[in-house]
């Protein structure tokens, strides 16, 4: 089964985030660097012959090739803490002492 279809399966009409791999900006530091990725977040409307009807809120549906798309995720997921880990290299929440 590929993405089309398992999207198809199991997200019509829920909320989903969509990521294409693409970097909008790098973000350096002192002495590291991350890359800083965004994504697409709307309600999944329709999978046709592998194109994905997304209808971003008060922005419209956009419509992406389904073998572009590198990871998906539902709420709550929360993609930029849960890489803010290789970031900071410290777990969301984590006190000095517990690393």
């Amino acid at each position: 089964m590929g993405v089309a279809e398992f999207i198809e399966n199991k997200f019509i009409g829920k909320i989903l985030c969509i990521f294409l791999g693409e970097h909008a900006e790098t973000i350096t530091y002192d002495q590291a660097w991350a890359a800083n990725k965004e994504f697409f977040k709307g309600i999944v409307l329709d999978v046709t012959e592998g194109v994905l009807t997304l209808d971003v809120q008060n922005i419209g549906a956009i419509y992406i090739n389904c073998e572009q798309i590198q990871s998906f995720w539902e709420e709550p997921f929360d993609y930029h803490r849960a890489v803010h880990t290789s970031i900071t290299r410290r777990l969301v929440g984590a006190r000095r002492k517990d690393i």
